[in-house]
């Protein structure tokens, strides 16, 4: 760690150092001409993990193929080639993993995150090479006050950090139970011991998973590996499960719909297009899939009514339709479902209290009785709104940002500018564009945004990002 002086000035300040932030760092260290002085902030052990990546759970697989998955704009197969290399097999050997490396394999997240901290473990050795400065702190940023000349960055610690460009790379911010602090409740449920929890289970009760999206589909397979003991059960409010890939998950090859189909209409009109291209004999995935290329356009054509209906009714049935399991880990949670092991319960999440037993009581939506629990996982998924994240929230509430009129994320001032003082700067990339640009948290859309946001901060040009074609993939 690079020591502090009490206000040291950097060029860039990158808030958040999990996957995106670490992308925008590794396009910054690759189109630079010339050394910078960068801060990196964040709390992490590890950089580049992020939410996603840092789970240390072999069954918890990627949900996009592993020829898609490539870190770099315009590079989709970066992953997959880089798999090949030394580093890769080195990486594959460390982790023990002996699996078929085929194209279209859904790969474990842990291979995945092995491959970021190489990527960027390799960009910070380049930059340092090259006369970069780099000022790295584990801590959080409180506030982000603007200056005359660019922002001033108070830390947690009490240190203060001054920076003429600001990047906002917070991750995903999730949702929190109002039992947080209560034993055997997980906020964080990739980071629980399972497999103790499964050999010690703390009564003969079910253990509950509050949301029935990716995050509680990597729990369910996580107790199946361990065996659990006892039920599960699954509460959502909407009550539906992720779907599967098809058999081959790649793009349609001819998109089935054209944004000239759907661009402008009423979201209704916008389901009738889809409901027209599935009657025609096509599976729904290509259907799907085919609007994928300009998702973003579609989305900004939307009206703002539609945009919060979209976000309101219809987010959960799009969530399960388009963020897909691979084929292995749907085929086993069908079989956990088979085996009678999962009970599912369409109801919404009220509160969890401890008895004076010290029994776990979960409260919901369809019952006065508390159902009982062993364990509770929060599963809720991102949270959308800027109050979700402490820090946009305080910059919300004091002008320097505001909230996008959907309700979800940031508005930009364009593309992935936030605010902009004089010369001085604040990006945003990743969740808190969802309100913006929807399709705003797969690695497609994250590769793309941080390679527009490293070249708008070294002035060397990009396109606008909605008249980038993205090297989508699903």
């Amino acid at each position: 760690m690079t020591p502090l002086p009490p206000t040291p000035a950097v060029d860039i300040a990158l808030i958040g150092v999990g996957a995106a932030g670490a992308l925008v760092f590794i396009n910054l260290v690759q189109h630079s001409a010339h050394p910078r002085r960068v801060a990196l902030i964040d709390t992490a052990a590890e950089p580049a993990l992020g939410v996603a990546y840092s789970t240390p759970h072999p069954e918890h697989l990627l949900n996009v193929r592993a020829d898609c998955m490539g870190a770099l704009a315009g590079q989709p197969r970066h992953f997959f080639d880089w798999l090949h290399t030394p580093a890769g097999l080195a990486a594959r050997t460390a982790l023990n993993l002996s699996i078929p490396l085929t194209e279209n394999a859904f790969l474990p997240r842990r291979l995945y995150g092995a491959y970021l901290r190489y990527l960027y473990s390799d960009a910070r050795q380049t930059a340092l090479k090259k006369g970069w400065q780099l000022v790295e702190h584990r801590d959080n940023v409180t506030n982000l006050t603007p200056t005359e000349n660019g922002h001033t960055l108070p830390l947690e610690s009490g240190a203060t950090l001054t920076a003429v460009d600001t990047v906002l790379a917070l991750g995903n911010a999730l949702s929190r139970p109002d039992s947080a602090a209560l034993p055997h409740v997980y906020t964080k449920p990739w980071q629980a011991d399972i497999a103790r929890l499964s050999a010690e289970p703390p009564a003969a009760h079910p253990v509950v998973l509050i949301g029935a999206g990716l995050t509680a589909m990597d729990m369910l397979l996580s107790l199946q590996r361990h065996q659990w003991p006892h039920g599960i059960v699954l509460v959502s409010r909407h009550g539906a499960l992720p779907h599967g890939h098809l058999p081959d998950a790649r793009m349609v090859s001819t998109p089935l719909l054209a944004f000239e189909d759907v661009a402008g209409k009423r979201l209704s009109a916008v389901l009738q297009q889809l409901r027209r291209v599935v009657r025609a004999g096509h599976p729904w995935q290509h259907a799907l899939d085919s609007i994928r290329p300009y998702t973003a356009r579609l989305w900004q054509s939307l009206s703002a009514k539609d945009q919060q209906r979209l976000l309101g009714k219809y987010f959960n049935l799009w969530g399960t339709h388009r963020h897909r399991l691979g084929a292995p880990p749907a085929d086993s949670i069908n079989e956990l479902l088979r085996s009678g092991q999962v009970q599912t319960r369409k109801a919404a999440y009220k509160k969890t209290e401890i008895s004076a037993a010290g029994q776990l009581n979960v409260y919901l939506s369809d019952s006065d009785a508390p159902l009982y629990a062993s364990a509770v996982f929060d599963c809720r998924g991102l949270g959308l709104s800027p109050r979700a994240h402490p820090l946009l929230a305080r910059l919300t509430e004091s002008g320097t940002l505001h909230a996008h009129e959907s309700g979800a994320g940031i508005r930009p001032l364009h593309d992935f500018l936030l605010h902009q003082n004089g010369a001085s700067r604040v990006f945003g990339i990743g969740s808190m564009l969802v309100g913006a640009y929807f399709e705003s948290i797969a690695m497609p859309e994250l590769r793309t945004q941080a390679q527009q946001i490293a070249q708008a901060l070294l002035g060397v040009g990009a396109a606008e990002y909605l008249d980038t074609t993205l090297d989508y993939t699903i």
